[in-house]
C-alpha cells in the first residue's frame, strides 16, 4: 500500500512529519520496476523467534523501536510519547502488523481497541516489567482463542436454546416495511433487541431452534425464508444479518433473487469470507472427512463452547480435557462435568453445544454459488484487525458496488452506544 501526505497542508516533499520524509510516488514505482525485472525467482523464508522475554533493559528499546519502525518513525525522540498510536498515523494494516509483532515477539496479546490506545510511554511500561505484562495479557497459548472470542458463543442468562424460530421484536412503530434480523453464532436474537427498539418499523428476529436444519448454510437459509414468508409474502425483502448471521442473510438473498424477488441486504460486521476465516480457527474441521477427524472437530468446537462458562481455563486446557473422549455422548458428559453449575438444564447445554458445532461446520463449508445482484451495505467494526480487504471480500460475490460504513467499537461493542445508533440510522426506512 502506498500513502502520501498533502503538500498543500503539510509542506513540500522535504517536509519532515513525525520523524519521516514523504516518499514520492515516482520513487516507489521505480523501485517496484527494478524488483519486478529481476531474472531470478523471488523467495522468502521465515524463522520463528523464540517465545521468551529478555530481562535485559535493551528489550525496552527494542519493543518501542519495533512499533516505531512499523509506523515509519525514524526519530522516536521527536514524537510526543503520550500520543496514541492512532494519533501517530496507525492505519488498519499497521495495526495488524503491530498486533502480530506484540504477540509473536513479546507475548503481549491485546485487542484492536487496546492497541489503538497504546502510547510510546505505555509500551515502555509494558516492556519494563515482565510480571505486570504477564498479568495484563494472556500467554501465547491463548492467542488463537482471543482472536475468535469476539465472534464465538456468548451465553445469556435467560435462554441458551431458543424455543421459537420467528419472534416479533418490540419497536417504536408496528407499521411499515418489515425488517428481518438474523442471529449471531448463539442462535438467539437477544443481542439485537436494543437495535430493534430504536427502529420505527416492524422487526422480526429469526432464531436457531433445535429443529433447525444445520447440514448446510443453504438449507438453513431456505428454512428461514419459509418462516419469513409467513409474515411477508412478497418482496422487496429487507434482511440484516449480524456476524454469523451475515453469512445466512447473504445466502437468503441469493435464493430469493433466484425466485425473482428483490432483496436489500445489510450485513453487520460479517460476510461469508469473514465467517469462514473465523470458523477455521476452531480446528479447520470443515474439510475433515473421516470419522476420527470429524469427532476431533466436534471436540475442538465444544472446547470453545465449554470455556465460555469457565473463564478460569483456556482453550488448550479445555481441549485437553475433551480430547481423550471417544463418543459424542462421552464428550458431552465430560463437557457438562467441567462446566459445573449453570442456570440451564444439562440437556439444554448438550443441545446448545451440538448446535454450536453444527453451525460452525456449516459456515466453514459454505461457498456462495452465485453473485448477489441487489443493494448491499456492510457495517463493519472499526476496532477489528481482520486480514481481509476493506469490504470483507463482498466485492467478489456482489454485482453492485458494496456500500461500506465503519462503526465505533469492536465486534460486540457495535451493538450498543453510538454503534447501534448508527446501525439504526442506516436501517430506517
Amino acid at each position: 500500500m502506498l500513502s502520501f501526505f498533502s503538500t498543500e497542508n503539510l509542506g513540500d516533499n522535504d517536509t519532515e512529519i513525525g520523524g519521516t520524509l514523504p516518499q514520492r510516488i515516482s520513487s516507489c514505482l521505480s523501485t517496484l520496476d527494478v524488483f519486478l525485472q529481476q531474472l531470478h525467482p523471488v523467495l522468502s523464508s521465515i524463522v520463528l523467534a523464540d517465545k521468551h522475554k529478555s530481562t535485559d533493559n535493551t528489550n525496552q528499546v527494542t519493543l518501542v523501536q519495533a512499533v516505531g519502525n512499523i509506523l515509519g518513525i525514524k526519530d522516536l525522540k521527536s514524537v510526543n510519547p503520550n500520543n496514541t498510536l492512532a494519533d501517530l498515523g496507525m492505519d488498519s494494516l499497521m495495526g495488524t502488523e503491530i498486533k502480530q509483532t506484540l504477540e509473536r515477539n513479546y507475548d503481549l496479546v491485546l485487542s484492536a481497541q487496546e492497541i489503538r490506545g497504546l502510547t510510546l510511554s505505555k509500551l515502555l511500561e509494558l516492556s519494563s516489567d515482565n510480571t505486570d505484562t504477564n498479568d495484563a495479557a494472556p500467554s501465547t497459548n491463548n492467542i488463537s482463542e482471543n482472536v475468535t472470542d469476539e465472534l464465538l458463543f456468548q451465553y445469556y442468562e435467560t435462554e441458551i436454546v431458543p424455543k421459537t424460530s420467528l419472534v416479533e421484536l418490540e419497536t417504536k412503530n408496528s407499521k411499515g416495511t418489515p425488517l428481518f434480523l438474523i442471529h449471531a453464532i448463539e442462535g438467539i436474537i437477544s443481542p439485537l433487541k436494543t437495535l430493534a427498539g430504536l427502529l420505527e418499523r416492524p422487526v422480526w428476529g429469526l432464531q436457531c431452534t433445535q429443529d433447525a436444519p444445520l447440514d448446510s448454510i443453504s438449507e438453513l437459509a431456505g428454512f428461514y425464508i419459509k418462516l419469513m414468508k409467513q409474515v411477508q409474502k412478497k418482496g422487496p425483502f429487507h434482511i440484516a444479518g449480524y456476524s454469523f448471521g451475515a453469512c445466512i442473510a447473504f445466502e437468503m438473498g441469493l435464493q430469493l433473487e433466484k425466485s425473482g424477488e428483490n432483496v436489500v441486504l445489510t450485513l453487520l460486521d460479517g460476510s461469508p469470507v469473514f465467517i469462514t476465516l473465523h470458523t477455521q480457527k476452531t480446528g479447520k474441521q470443515g474439510n475433515q472427512m473421516n470419522k476420527d477427524e470429524l469427532s476431533d472437530g466436534r471436540r475442538k468446537a465444544l472446547a470453545f463452547f465449554l470455556k465460555q462458562f469457565r473463564k478460569d481455563i483456556n482453550y488448550l486446557q479445555a481441549y485437553g480435557i475433551l480430547k481423550d473422549t471417544q463418543t459424542e455422548e462421552q464428550t458431552l458428559d465430560k463437557m457438562l462435568e467441567v462446566i459445573g453449575n449453570t442456570p440451564f438444564k444439562p440437556e439444554e447445554l448438550k443441545i446448545a453445544g451440538i448446535l454450536f458445532y453444527k453451525k460452525l461446520r456449516a459456515a466453514n463449508l459454505y461457498q456462495p454459488n452465485d453473485k448477489f445482484n441487489g443493494e448491499i451495505t456492510l457495517l463493519k467494526a472499526k476496532d477489528n484487525f481482520v486480514a481481509l480487504n476493506y469490504d470483507y471480500g463482498l466485492s467478489e460475490i456482489c454485482r453492485q458496488k458494496v456500500k461500506v460504513e465503519e462503526l465505533p467499537g469492536n465486534h460486540r461493542d457495535i451493538l450498543a452506544g453510538d454503534g447501534v445508533k448508527k446501525i439504526a440510522n442506516v436501517l430506517r426506512v
